[in-house]
């Protein structure tokens, strides 16, 4: 047999193998759509509209017939062996989505707590407690993964990082690794520097992360950048407390979160970045009497110079603090209904407060929507209005 005819005829037997296989998937899909279509149609006809099985049995194969011609029609009009979507563009892409994701590990607990403190004849107070723990990490990286300096193989899913800050630069001053920095911009601390292989190449690990060298080397690169922690809240929690005193009723509604990493405020860097408006004499904060200048070296906010650095702050605003809200405060009044023909079955009056308070140590505008953001980079940070104190009366009548 000639080489050309011993091939095509190799090539005719691997589609007439492609095709089999094409119409035993195709098979197997029939059946796994009868056996979910008349398994699903039962409990529906049966178990919720209460279909005898005789009356199922003519509703289920009228609508698989019509589904069946469908189905049909859509395969005469594309062919068997070139679908619009095969088989195998599942089957890369699934094997693309696994090779470049990496696994992850989500580990913590809730805690709920629900409790009946006081019931007597006219007094009830009861309460229900929530408390949460959750820690999302890296457990397994994708393979095309490319480390900056500062990451590491298992950690945080969500994180803050960058430069750490060492106050603010003085008058006079000059800082070797900080070459052109002007009085009262932040100063970035010098920690670490690479390790080079012999051709000059920056040693990795096995897992391709940069390698250092734990001292400082006179610049500023990524390898003076770390991870400064989480961006989730460690500890979140929810206390909820109702009382009921005869006609009155008072609800009381608390949550809060701790262990909680600020990238910082939007009070506080917006100053430090719109140098424009103090020369166009718009009006300012108090807070600007913060700002450093030659005539305020004691200031705690860099001063507008800041906008012109080229090594950014670093971790200056950023803050680790906690706080608790109180979400809602309800009282409310039924007022007693006496009639005879039941025209209202109940009157209830409220008055309603809206984030009446919140304890926190944070110095910016709101702990919980001040920042909102996992990256460090100040072009990503995103700022949402306070939450605001709102107060209503309200009237529920029914009948």
């Amino acid at each position: 047999m000639k080489p050309g005819k011993r091939n095509r005829k190799g090539l005719d037997m691997y589609q007439t193998r492609e095709k089999i296989q094409s119409i035993i998937l195709l098979l197997a899909d029939l059946i796994c759509f009868a056996v979910s279509y008349f398994g699903g149609g039962y409990l529906w006809l049966v178990g919720y509209r209460n279909v005898s099985v005789a009356n199922m049995k003519i509703e289920l194969m009228e609508s698989f017939g019509i589904v069946m011609v469908v189905y049909m029609l859509v395969m005469l009009f594309s062919d068997i062996d070139n679908r619009f979507i095969d088989r195998s563009v599942f089957q890369e892409l699934w094997a693309a989505i696994k090779a470049n994701v990496g696994k992850t590990q989500s580990q913590g607990f809730e805690l709920t707590i629900n409790t009946t403190n006081i019931r007597n004849k006219d007094f009830e107070w009861t309460s229900d407690l929530t408390f949460s723990l959750y820690r999302d990490k890296w457990k397994e990286r994708d393979p095309k993964w490319k480390p900056n300096a500062y990451d590491e193989y298992n950690g945080w899913m969500r994180y803050y990082s960058g430069y750490l800050s060492d106050g603010l630069v003085q008058v006079g001053e000059t800082i070797d690794h900080m070459p052109g920095a002007l009085p009262g911009q932040v100063k970035i601390k010098d920690i670490d520097g690479y390790v080079y292989e012999s051709d000059g190449s920056i040693k990795v690990d096995k897992h391709g992360i940069p390698m250092k060298t734990g001292k400082p080397d006179g610049k500023l690169d990524d390898a003076d950048k770390v991870i400064y922690g989480s961006a989730d809240p460690g500890y979140l929690f929810g206390f909820n407390n109702t009382l009921r005193w005869k006609n009155f009723d008072l609800n009381v509604y608390f949550y809060g979160q701790f262990d909680k990493l600020s990238a910082g405020s939007y009070k506080k860097q917006w100053l430090s970045n719109n140098v424009n408006d103090l020369r166009r004499g718009y009006n300012q904060p108090t807070s600007i009497s913060d700002l450093w200048s030659s005539s305020n070296p004691n200031g705690t906010l860099p001063g507008y110079f800041q906008t012109e650095s080229a090594y950014g702050v670093g971790d200056y605003y950023y803050e680790k603090t906690w706080f608790i809200r109180c979400r809602n405060i309800t009282l409310g009044y039924n007022i007693p209904i006496k009639t005879s023909k039941h025209i209202l079955s109940n009157v209830r009056v409220y008055f309603d407060v809206n984030n009446p308070f919140t304890i926190t140590p944070y110095t910016g505008l709101d702990p919980e929507t001040d920042i909102s953001s996992s990256e460090s980079a100040p072009s990503q940070l995103q700022w949402a209005y306070p939450n605001v104190r709102t107060y209503s009366f309200g009237l529920d009548i029914t009948f």
